[in-house]
């Protein structure tokens, strides 16, 4: 099932957006609050499906990173460090009022542990992908509308599940880096 999430979500649209964890560690300064980073899918079991975060604010990753972890937040150039390619999404309609439910509500979430379920609903443990999309879709409610991120509309939230979702749009960060610019 997890082969099965990777594999078949035509992703070839964001093609032009996938980036390097360099170009993202160097233009970081243009991530926005509530912005979705979607990393590619690995070899891993666990990697299969993609990896997914959410930018809490300048500087600053949240996640619920992996089986046996708590939830983790901290300095994004860390986070994105070595973590291969990367396509970040925002959501179009991000105002005001939504950042100040998403943020209410990212700290009401931080108290979780990993834990992979089979219905993106639950609210007891998270993974990846579901803690990024219950964090949406609750701040939604919150505001009196239903959201779903989810584009095939299932029980489980992958991260390549959010491409293709009209609310959510990729973001072209350039791939040129500075001439003579070394990471280590």
């Amino acid at each position: 099932m997890l082969f099965i999430s990777c594999t078949s979500v035509n992703i070839r649209d964001y093609d032009t957006y996938w980036r390097d964890w360099r170009c993202l560690t160097y233009y970081r300064e243009g991530l926005l609050v509530g912005d979705i980073i979607v990393v590619r899918c690995d070899s891993t079991v666990i990697g299969m499906s993609g990896h997914a975060a959410v930018i809490l604010g300048e500087g600053t990753v949240g996640e619920y990173p992996k089986i046996g972890y708590r939830y983790w937040q901290g300095p994004s150039a860390w986070w994105l460090h070595k973590r291969g390619d990367m396509v970040v999404l925002r959501y179009r309609h991000f105002t005001p009022e939504f950042r100040e439910k998403f943020l209410q509500n990212a700290e009401k979430l931080k108290d979780g542990w990993w834990g992979f379920t089979l219905s993106k609903r639950n609210d007891r443990v998270f993974y990846c992908s579901q803690y990024v999309w219950y964090l949406y879709s609750m701040s939604a409610k919150d505001l009196g509308y239903e959201l779903d991120l989810d584009t095939n509309g299932g029980l489980i939230a992958f991260p390549y599940d959010f491409f293709g979702n009209e609310d959510l749009i990729p973001i072209a960060f350039e791939k040129e880096l500075p001439e003579g610019l070394v990471f280590e």
